[in-house]
């Protein structure tokens, strides 16, 4: 059932977002040439203690890094409220002040300045991967445009601890309800290979 304030113009706005969303997302695969490889690439660093972790909480959307991401706010609602799930389904709670972990995420685009500008806003290390304090699953990272990338932030270093990437593979065909699905799909996998949850 829809709530009584959901109107027209709401569904007009709904329509025309995830128009932009899959078209976006379109243009990226196709510019790419990307593979249909379902690999989640994963690593994380091993002298942080995982086990502690009870709580979690996101950047809030102000935050400069996430503003000049180019992702819609209904594309943010769907993998937040995806992220909110499978935290909580996996025993994990949500923590406004002093979490002990922040969730963040990006879709990767086709202008590496931006993602280079995410990364460092999560200060995350590519070149620390080399050493023997992550614990990779694949070392050549393949970062392909249009795949949902999630990094867990150590709120004291304020310093990715753990990051996964995992490929939407939207189609032009998808509708809102089958984009809405890659997207939980995606963040199930990427959630599911927390170190020890």
């Amino acid at each position: 059932m829809l709530p009584a304030f959901y109107t027209l113009q709401h569904e007009i706005e709904y329509k025309v977002c995830m128009n932009k969303f899959v078209l976006s997302i379109l243009l990226i695969f196709s510019i790419a040439g990307c593979s249909s490889s379902k690999d989640v690439n994963s690593v994380y660093f091993k002298q942080f203690d995982f086990e502690q972790v009870n709580t979690y909480s996101m950047f809030d959307r102000n935050t400069g890094f996430r503003i000049e991401q180019n992702i819609t706010d209904f594309t943010r609602n769907q993998i937040e409220l995806a992220i909110d799930k499978s935290m909580l389904a996996r025993g994990f709670n949500y923590e406004e002040t002093s979490a002990d972990i922040i969730v963040s995420y990006a879709v990767i685009g086709m202008n590496p300045g931006d993602f280079s500008a995410y990364n460092k806003a999560v200060r995350f290390c590519a070149p620390c991967l080399k050493s023997r304090t992550w614990v990779s699953t694949d070392k050549s990272w393949s970062l392909i445009p249009g795949s949902l990338v999630i990094d867990l932030i150590d709120p004291v270093t304020k310093r990715t601890v753990w990051r996964n990437i995992f490929p939407l593979e939207v189609e032009v065909e998808d509708n809102s309800q089958e984009v809405n699905t890659k997207i939980n799909q995606a963040v199930n996998v990427l959630i599911s290979k927390y170190p020890t949850k």
